[in-house]
């Protein structure tokens, strides 16, 4: 399930299968936050080129999201001498999709779950740290775990853009068992590094031009 940190989720089934896309988001901050759909712009009279021979109408919009595709890997060396306690929060180093973005984000686990129904979890969020002069933008998100072999494993995503404003942060209260990562056969903390893959897509509405 995907949640804002306090909100709380409805059970999930436990781990494995290697690969779960989960029915809903959770956010940490506001649950009741779900994104919507942009806004369009009105254009002038007439027909938008790509619409070809289809019927003129007497007003049309036409409105273009600009999507920005990302993404960041983050290892934690030493994973199983983490000391955090439930609730506790480590944080990754921000980062963006490049040196001219405005939107920066981190990634935050969990070790040990968010609260006493994840605690049998590691919980993982993506946070939008600043956005500029922008008040929000809305975002897809896919996270993963490398294996000893570097290959993605154990894949969760966002099933829709979700809203983020500065501050807060959407992802999963129960994205592993602790017990399942923590097991050296199942080779997902080689040489007890846990290494997070993300990726990232954010939209916002572009004018294309009036005709």
């Amino acid at each position: 399930l995907l949640y804002q940190t306090k909100a709380l989720s409805a059970n999930m089934e436990p781990q494995p299968p290697p690969l779960r896309l989960p029915p809903m988001l959770d956010s940490t901050n506001d649950p009741s936050s779900a994104g919507g759909p942009p806004l369009s712009r009105p254009g002038s009279p007439g027909q938008p080129p790509e619409l070809g021979g289809a019927p003129v109408a007497e007003n049309w919009c036409y409105t273009q999201v600009k999507v920005t595709k990302f993404t960041y890997m983050w290892s934690i060396n030493n994973f199983s001498f983490c000391r955090e306690e439930m609730g506790e929060v480590l944080k990754s180093s921000t980062f963006s999709a490049g040196p001219n973005d405005k939107f920066k984000w981190c990634l935050r686990i969990n070790p040990k779950g968010l609260d006493e129904e994840s605690k049998d979890y590691l919980s993982l969020y993506l946070l939008l740290v600043s956005c500029g002069s922008k008040n929000e933008v809305r975002a897809k998100f896919k996270f993963s775990l490398l294996n000893a072999k570097r290959e993605e494993t154990k894949a969760m995503e966002s099933q829709r853009a979700y809203r983020f404003i500065q501050g807060k942060d959407w992802g999963f209260k129960k994205f592993i068992r602790r017990d399942f990562l923590m097991d050296e056969t199942n080779g997902l903390l080689p040489d007890d590094r846990l290494t997070i893959h993300c990726e990232v897509s954010w939209g916002l509405e572009r004018e294309i031009g009036k005709w």
